[in-house]
């Protein structure tokens, strides 16, 4: 079984992580769960987000603008330390 959290890439906040049975495959999570009681709503929320196809758009968004920003602070580097600097961009498989 694998299991995580939204914290990260949804909302820190919502406090509610997701199951997966194994073997795992790609796609939605098995399962919502929820961390206490109040958190209901958040966990039917996020449940409904990652069935109609949002979170998949939302993390598409996120990546494009983490890579911008990635982009951005190499130049930065680049202009604003000492020379010499590099930097060293991790790629993706």
């Amino acid at each position: 079984m694998l299991c995580s959290s939204f914290g990260k890439t949804l909302a820190p906040g919502f406090r509610i992580g997701w199951t997966a049975r194994a073997p795992v495959r790609t796609g939605a999570p098995s399962e919502v769960c929820q961390h206490d009681r109040h958190s209901r709503v958040a966990a039917e929320s996020a449940r409904d987000f990652l069935r109609d196809g949002g979170y998949d758009h939302h993390l598409r968004s996120i990546r494009r603008a983490y890579q911008n920003l990635m982009h951005l602070f190499s130049q930065a580097i680049v202009r604003h330390f000492p020379e010499g600097t590099r930097c060293s961009r991790r790629r993706e498989a």
